[in-house]
This record gives structure tokens, C-alpha cells and sequence, in this order.
């Protein structure tokens, strides 16, 4: 049996998780009123300013190849975004012409980041009276914190380990990231697994990545979104607890959900 096949999920909420970040982001045709006038998302943030109060905007820069080889990258300014934050910066909101996104490092469980995502989107989709999606996603980061050959078979499936397995005699991997696209019950997935290598922006040790997404159109409405990212989380949840051996699962201090 392939270790993807379906198989129920443990009900498990995680005290240490290795989760660096969720986000889940919604994008539509392009509203160019959002990016423009500051009225339109002054309405919005009206709507959210009980959870997130912080607002700024934020520059989003396209960078142009250079075309010979000793020309350098240049940057220009392609469009502006809105950046709303919780008390604490641990939640976070981004609004832009063509998109909406909620993101956080402080996750808990699924139910609680569905319930924070519906107010937002009800926000968003209503005031700038948005009618479809274009494309919804929903990624989980997972930095697993351990450093040796040693850590990696005993937290991370052998399916998975690849040279990790057994790289030879006097032989140091580095780094060893792999890359799958997959069609799963309805979603494409992009997942992204093995060793990061040091100095890596998202952290050092193990990636597990899960990237679920559909470019299928929906009537852009909070209930239809959190119906099809919680298809997507579910998907998620199998990747995730498939590649962690039940001995790393118990590094993460699990707990049965509403325990």
C-alpha cells in the first residue's frame, strides 16, 4: 500500500509543532480600486479592525532578468499591497488588486484558522464586491528541527529519506529537496520534502511542505472557499502525519483534539 493512499488521520492537536507557517490564499480578477483607493480599504480594515488592528501598506516589486550576463537584475515598483496585522503580529492579513490572504506562525488547529479566514474573506469579497476566485490555495510549512542522519530515520518515513537512508561511509548530505506535483481527491499538490540546506531563509533541518491548490473558478463567497480549503487541509493532514514516524509524531507532544 502506497503511503499516500487514504487512511484515517489521527484527531491530534500538536503542542511543539513543526509548522513555521499556514497560509491560505484566495486570488480573483483584478479589483485595481483596492490597490488604488485608500476609501475602498479603509472599509475593510472598518470590518476587521476589532482583530487586526495594524495596518500598512506594502510595496510589491517585479524583478526584470537582465538581458546579457553581466547586467544586473533591476527592480521596479509593479504594485502595492495592504498588510494587516493582529495585536501581536502573529496573524496576518494581505490585500491586494487580485488577492487576499491569511497567514500565521501560531497555529493550533484547523477549525480555529477557518473560523478566523471567514470574516475576512465575508470582508474582502463584500466590499469590493468581488464575484468569483481565479484560483484558492492552502500551504503548510513544516521545518522538522532535527540535524543529523540519525534524527532524520527516526522522525521522517524511509519512504521519504531517499540517500538519507544510507549515504555511505564518509559521505555528508548537505542538502537534499525534492519537489512532486500530484492530483489528490480533486486538489493539485506541490510537495516539497528533504534537508534544507544551511543558511536557508525558512530555517535548518527537514522540510515538509504541502502546497494544495485549484484554478477552478468558484462563486467567491466565504462558505464556498472554506468548503474547498477544507478539503485542501484535509489532503494536507494526510501528507503531513504520513511522512512522520509515529516516534517523531510523539516529539510534537500530541493531544487528542478537544482534550
Amino acid at each position: 500500500m502506497s503511503w499516500l493512499d487514504p487512511r484515517e488521520v489521527p484527531a491530534l492537536v500538536l503542542g511543539a509543532p513543526p509548522l513555521k507557517e499556514v497560509i491560505c490564499q484566495v486570488r480573483f480578477p483584478s479589483v485595481l480600486r483596492l490597490e488604488h483607493d485608500p476609501l475602498l480599504v479603509a472599509k475593510i480594515q472598518d470590518r476587521l479592525r476589532g482583530t487586526y488592528p495594524n495596518v500598512e501598506a506594502q510595496a510589491v516589486f517585479a524583478i526584470a532578468l537582465p538581458g546579457g550576463v553581466s547586467d544586473s537584475p533591476q527592480a521596479s515598483l509593479a504594485s502595492r499591497a495592504w498588510r494587516l496585522t493582529d495585536a501581536r503580529n502573529d496573524w496576518v492579513v494581505a490585500v491586494a488588486s487580485d488577492f487576499v490572504a491569511l497567514s500565521t506562525h501560531a497555529y493550533v488547529e484547523w477549525a480555529d484558522f477557518a473560523a478566523r479566514l471567514a470574516p475576512v474573506l465575508s470582508a474582502v469579497f463584500e466590499v469590493a464586491e468581488i464575484a468569483t476566485t481565479s484560483r484558492v490555495g492552502l500551504r503548510y510549512t513544516n521545518v522538522v528541527g532535527e540535524t543529523d542522519i540519525v534524527g532524520w530515520n527516526r522522525m521522517i518515513v524511509p519512504e521519504l529519506l531517499g540517500w538519507l537512508t544510507d549515504p555511505g561511509a564518509g559521505v555528508e548530505v548537505k542538502s537534499s529537496l525534492h519537489e512532486v506535483r500530484l492530483q489528490v481527491d480533486g486538489s493539485l499538490v506541490g510537495f516539497r520534502y528533504g534537508i534544507l540546506p544551511e543558511g536557508h531563509p525558512i530555517g535548518t533541518g527537514y522540510l515538509v511542505d504541502v502546497d494544495c491548490y485549484s484554478e477552478t473558478p468558484i462563486e467567491a463567497t466565504a462558505e464556498n472557499v472554506i468548503e474547498r480549503v477544507g478539503a485542501f487541509n484535509d489532503v494536507a493532514d494526510r501528507f503531513f502525519f504520513n511522512a512522520i514516524t509515529p516516534e517523531g509524531l510523539e516529539s510534537f507532544e500530541p493531544r487528542p483534539k478537544g482534550g
